[in-house]
């Protein structure tokens, strides 16, 4: 028997090697209804959805962000605060936004003026010598100290 959801609608923004590992862990594990997929690149998108990563793919924030649920932030770490200025404005007040950047000061400065929702560092993953989704890995959602 599927064990009820956690959430609804979990975004992952940016779907490489992180994002792609952090999705299929949180579809492998029934941790949302829906997993959705927003990454520049098209053909990234497409192979998370190919792959069964992802249940939707976006290139670019939209009003589709206006039932998520949970929000990570999976890009290269210069990248996460403008990405989360870009997503803000769609996102609804009860929405948690992370982010899997190793660099936390810039990124908790960077979003202390947004309303709403909650910010905070997580490192949950396995390292790889893959780039890209074509090798996810389900992060270490089990215990604090690794898998």
């Amino acid at each position: 028997m599927r064990p009820a959801p956690l959430a609804s609608k979990v975004v992952v923004a940016g779907v490489g090697l992180i994002g792609g590992s952090l999705a299929l862990g949180a579809r492998q594990r029934f941790l949302a209804e829906r997993v959705i997929g927003l990454d520049r690149d098209p053909t990234v998108l497409d192979a998370a959805r190919g792959l069964g990563v992802i249940d939707e793919a976006y290139l670019a924030p939209g009003p589709w962000l206006e039932d998520a649920d949970l929000v990570v932030l999976a890009t290269p770490a210069r990248s996460l605060v403008p990405l989360g200025r870009e997503i803000f404005p769609y996102l609804p007040d009860h929405a948690v936004v992370t982010d899997v950047g190793s660099v936390k000061e810039p990124v908790v400065r960077g979003c202390a003026t947004w309303r709403g929702g909650a910010s905070w560092g997580v490192i949950p993953w396995r390292a790889a010598n893959a780039p890209g989704c074509s090798t996810p890995t389900p992060p270490c959602w089990r215990t604090p100290s690794g898998c």
